[in-house]
Parts: structure tokens; sequence; C-alpha cells
């Protein structure tokens, strides 16, 4: 006989998903019962927030443990009413393990005007969030959202569901939780060039390394504190102080 498999401790995945939602609320881009998260876990399963409770005042015994199809395998409230859009993307996007849905107000502002994120004004946007498309209004909780968004999944990590809110997915919820801030970052940079009445994009060409930045690095996880950040090789480093060098002594 086989060695019976050891059950998952789903604790510290519990403890991700309620410091997510605290960081939301505290930084006011949901307030209420406001948006829902998910997280995958290590065996498959999914672990998603309830419907209508608050997201910044979750605790474990609130969260849910659901199977790749939707079926509740532990806790009693009921899930998400984004539950189905959560599914769809997990089995379309295999390497996603996190979804924040929020209402962040300056980025939600651009979503109901259906005005473009596209505007190539902020180099760390371009890296992080890539291409952001605005999402046909569907109603919540529909299949017709899930056909909306379903056209734009595959190449994109962000988007602007028109008149309802923002989507963000990650390789891990803190990914996707820093792609959800800094979108509201970016709404309130392109807001004041709005306001300001010019915009200062960034030069042509560099768009195209900043591209491939983003495909380089959007699959990645967020760095845990117990790992090191990688570093740059030496030869990299010895090159580029080379370079600089280089340019230095023309002047």
């Amino acid at each position: 006989m086989g060695k019976p498999k050891e059950k998952l401790n789903t604790l510290k995945f519990k403890e991700k998903l309620i410091a997510v939602g605290k960081s939301l609320r505290e930084q006011g881009l949901i307030v209420g019962g406001e948006g829902n998260l998910s997280l995958k876990l290590p065996d498959g399963n999914l672990l998603v927030t309830p419907a209508r409770a608050c997201k910044g005042k979750l605790d474990a015994s609130m969260l849910l443990i659901l199977d790749p199809k939707g079926y509740v395998l532990e806790g009693n409230l009921q899930p998400s009413s984004e539950l189905l859009l959560h599914l769809h993307i997990y089995n379309q996007r295999k390497d996603v393990g996190g979804i924040v849905h929020a209402h962040p107000p300056f980025a939600t502002g651009f979503s109901c005007a259906g005005m473009s994120f596209q505007t190539p004004i902020l180099a760390e946007g371009m890296i992080m969030l890539g291409t952001v498309p605005n999402v046909p209004f569907a109603m919540p909780g529909s299949i017709e959202l899930v056909e909306a968004l379903s056209p734009y999944l595959l190449e994109n990590d962000c988007f602007l569901l028109s008149n309802h809110g923002v989507l963000t997915v990650g390789a891990d919820i803190e990914t996707a939780l820093m792609r959800m801030e800094l979108l509201e970052q970016y709404a309130k940079i392109l807001l004041i060039t709005y306001v300001l009445g010019r915009q200062n994009p960034i030069p042509a060409k560099y768009l195209e390394p900043l591209k491939e930045l983003n495909k380089e690095t959007r699959f990645l996880k967020a760095p845990e504190e117990s790992i090191p950040l990688p570093k740059a090789p030496r030869v990299l480093l010895y090159e580029l102080f080379e370079e600089l060098l280089r340019r230095y002594l023309k002047k």
C-alpha cells in the first residue's frame, strides 16, 4: 500500500488572502463588501473569499476551499459572486496563482469613462502592467462577463471592467495585489496629466525594450523576504561599467 497523502495545511494561505484583503481596504481600493480574491493552493484547489463580506475584515473561518470545478470542499458561506470568472481564468491560464478584483476609485473612474490606459507615460507601468484593455460591460457574475473578458485573457494581466471595476492576475496573490496597486497609481498619474493639459510620452525608441521587459517578468512570482533578489551577473556589470566609462570619456 502506498503512503497516505498528507493533508495540506492551508492556514498560511488563508493568512495571505486575509492580509491582501486588509491591504486593499486600508488603501481605499475596496469598501464595504466590494471585490473578491482567490488563490491557487499547491494541491490545485482554490481558496476564495465569500460573497458580500467585507474583504478587509475576513477571518480564516470565512474563507472557502473549492475544487477546480467550483465544488465547495470546505466552508459554510456563499462563494464570491464572481466565482465563474475566477474558475475560467484558472482554467485558461495555468500560470495564474492569484486573482484580485477591486474597485480602486481612480482606475475604476477610467473604466466608467471608457478611457484608455494605453498612453505610455510611466516605465514601471509598461513593465509591470503591460497592456490594460477595456473589457466591455456585462452583468457581474454572468457568463457574458466571462465571454467579454476571454478575448483579452491570454495576452494581458490587468483589465478595466467597464462600469464595474478592475481585475488583476499574477503568478501569486502578492503579484496580483502589486499590479492592482500600481494600476491605481498609474491612473492617478495619468489623470494628473489630463488635468495639467499635456502629456510627455516615453520616446518611441524605448517602447520595445520596455515591452520586452514585461514579457520577461510577467510570469514571475513576487520575491519572498527569505529569497534574495537575483543579482546582475558580474560580466554584465563589468560591460555596463565599461560602457559608462566610454560615454563619460567622450564628453
